[in-house]
């Protein structure tokens, strides 16, 4: 949803373009 990919944008301006965990939950969100 979108609050979840604020999220995400949210932990990318913070620590980083691409942490570890952004893949993951990426991944788990394409398959939802």
């Amino acid at each position: 949803g979108s609050r979840s990919r604020l999220l995400l944008e949210f932990l990318k301006t913070r620590f980083g373009p691409m942490p570890p965990w952004d893949l993951a939950l990426q991944s788990g969100l394409s398959r939802n």
